[in-house]
């Protein structure tokens, strides 16, 4: 044996080398040059936050989610701030939706402590209909477990002008998540403005 392997009186040991070369070649042939570091912007960052805004369909007078996406998560003060500006009017007509709650700009007081927020929407608000305090509720108590999960339990309290304002629902557990396909509460069937 010659260096080569035999099998049957032929060498084996060639057209093997000569295989294996041909795909070592094809490997490194593949005619992409190589570059140095390519700028293509800004890296993905994954899903964005979205805050979860409350209103209330025009149909039966549920609450109903509307998510806006947001480039950092915000806590209660800024979901409500989203929230009081409402609908756009064309997204309000598209998705059958509208809102009740009508402040005067700047009559709006946030006061936090530090595991209950009051909402007093001023002395011209008069009587609050309980699915506007629960837009408010589910928004601020939505938006604050988004930021801090696992936090201590995170109250919101709605007054007029000092007055205590009630919702409907029992509580902010009972507010409807994005998923959700049945209401949870009905409320009079909603009015446009």
């Amino acid at each position: 044996m010659s260096g080569a392997f035999r099998r049957g009186g032929r060498a084996l040991a060639v057209p093997a080398v000569l295989g294996v070369l041909a795909g070592l070649t094809g490997l490194t042939g593949c005619g992409i040059p190589t570059t140095g570091v390519v700028e293509a912007g800004e890296a993905g960052s994954g899903i964005h936050p979205a805050t979860t805004l409350y209103f209330v369909r025009t149909d039966d007078g549920s609450l109903a989610t509307v998510r806006r996406r947001e480039n950092v998560p915000m806590g209660a003060e800024g979901a409500l701030s989203m929230l009081f500006k409402g609908l756009d009017p064309m997204e309000g007509r598209l998705l059958g939706l509208t809102t009740l709650l009508y402040p005067a700009p700047g009559s709006v007081r946030l006061d936090r402590t530090e595991d209950t927020l009051t909402v007093d929407l001023g002395p011209d608000a008069g009587h609050i209909p309980p699915a506007a305090v629960d837009q408010i509720v589910c928004t601020a108590t939505t938006a604050e477990t988004l930021l801090s999960p696992g936090a201590t339990p995170f109250t919101v309290e709605v007054t007029a002008a000092g007055r205590p304002q009630h919702g409907a629902l029992p509580g902010p557990a009972a507010c409807p998540t994005v998923a959700s396909a049945t209401p949870v509460a009905t409320y009079p069937k909603a009015q446009n403005p």
